[in-house]
């Protein structure tokens, strides 16, 4: 049986301001093999399809804080990674902190506390799961 395998990946940084990067990460899988021709020639041949287990990178997910406060505590969950963004003037100071059952769940920066000044607009922050299956964690944003 022939089978082959084509595989493009596409590897994007951006600097959003002095200490937060986005990573963006694009990958495409092409699988080509003789199964339908095994299938013609067989016909007691039983098909599988390809597996698709690989978890998703969920979409951005916005903040904003309730009416009069500085910050806000968020609780979820992650599979491989996730981005939060919310508005902010420019100048203002961003502290993040993130906590999960064995520090499965960081900043992009690798820490578990973060501290930034605001650009005008949207600011992002990047949360990344180093534990291979998804993990719990609580979000803790203030901007002062």
């Amino acid at each position: 049986m022939k089978a082959s395998f084509l595989g493009i990946g596409v590897l994007s940084f951006s600097l959003l301001s002095a200490s937060v990067i986005s990573v963006k990460i694009f990958e495409i899988h092409v699988h080509t093999d003789a199964r339908s021709e095994a299938k013609r020639d067989s016909p007691n041949v039983v098909v599988n399809p390809v597996p698709t287990s690989e978890p998703q990178i969920d979409p951005p997910t916005r903040i904003s804080f309730h009416r009069g406060s500085t910050g806000e505590t968020l609780l979820g969950s992650v599979d491989r990674g996730r981005n939060y963004v919310l508005r902010a003037r420019e100048g203002q100071r961003l502290s993040a902190t993130v906590s999960s059952a064995n520090n499965c769940i960081v900043f992009n920066s690798g820490t578990t506390t973060i501290t930034f000044t605001t650009v005008r607009g949207d600011n992002w922050l990047g949360l990344v799961n180093n534990c291979g299956a998804q993990s719990g964690f609580s979000l803790t944003v203030s901007i002062l």
